[in-house]
């Protein structure tokens, strides 16, 4: 039988290992709290379409720096050299089109081996090359973003400013691999650009809106596949609100 120590030294032995991992983990857990935010209600723009934000709090949605080029990399490991080609030929397209219809503008970087997660966001600075945004197309199985309904999913990581105002400084669009030969190359309906769009919209902070002029529909099949005036509405919104401070 093992040698046992006396209660009040066990506690007290339990109390110390507790503290000192509590100074261990201190910063990782700070790091990782976000500003209380809620989901606000859908704007109608003045062409009559809605656009909606995903998170908010009292100061104002969560939005990327003002006039600050959003870094992207993308990991296609899994998919076959072709594939590869035609994907990044669309991402291009699709991040063309977002800075032709907004004030946000991108940087492809290249491919990296970042595998977006539930806490990736924290990481991202580890990675190379060291990208804000990753967009991959991986397995369902190989990170806890993916979820049973539907082919990808996109968001961004904030935290509050001095002047508790939300602000992103990490953003994901994760395609289950075997989801992928659901869209078609190129752009429209149900196509890769639309699908690319569509997630980088939620990196930037808009929501789904029920309106099948907007290409941030909750199903992509009951959208046209472009941008609509209530998403073009919605980037206006986000930008001004990220400038105006």
């Amino acid at each position: 039988m093992g040698k046992t120590h006396p209660r009040p030294y066990g506690r007290l032995l339990r109390w110390s290992f507790l503290l000192a991992a509590i100074g261990l983990l201190w910063p990782h857990l700070t790091a990782r709290v976000l500003a209380p935010t809620s989901t606000p209600a859908a704007v109608l723009s003045e062409s009559g379409h809605p656009y909606k934000f995903l998170s908010a709090n009292a100061k104002g949605p969560a939005t990327w720096p003002c006039a600050t080029p959003i870094d992207v990399a993308v990991n296609l490991a899994a998919l076959d050299s072709a594939s590869r080609r035609s994907f990044l030929a669309d991402l291009s397209a699709s991040l063309r089109s977002l800075e032709q219809n907004s004030h946000y503008t991108f940087r492809l970087l290249g491919e990296t081996s970042a595998v977006p997660t539930k806490s990736w966001g924290f990481d991202w600075v580890k990675y190379t090359p060291r990208a804000q945004v990753v967009v991959a197309v991986i397995p369902s199985q190989a990170s806890d973003l993916a979820t049973e309904h539907g082919a990808a999913i996109g968001g961004s990581y904030f935290n509050p400013d001095t002047d508790g105002r939300l602000r992103s400084f990490a953003g994901y669009v994760v395609i289950q691999s075997e989801r992928f030969f659901d869209y078609v190359p190129g752009s429209g309906h149900m196509s890769h650009q639309a699908l690319i769009t569509h997630e980088m919209l939620h990196v930037l902070n808009l929501d789904h809106v029920d309106d099948p002029a907007s290409l941030l529909t909750e199903r992509l099949s009951h959208s046209d596949g472009h941008l609509g005036p209530g998403d073009l509405a919605g980037l206006e919104a986000l930008y001004a609100s990220s400038c105006s401070n």
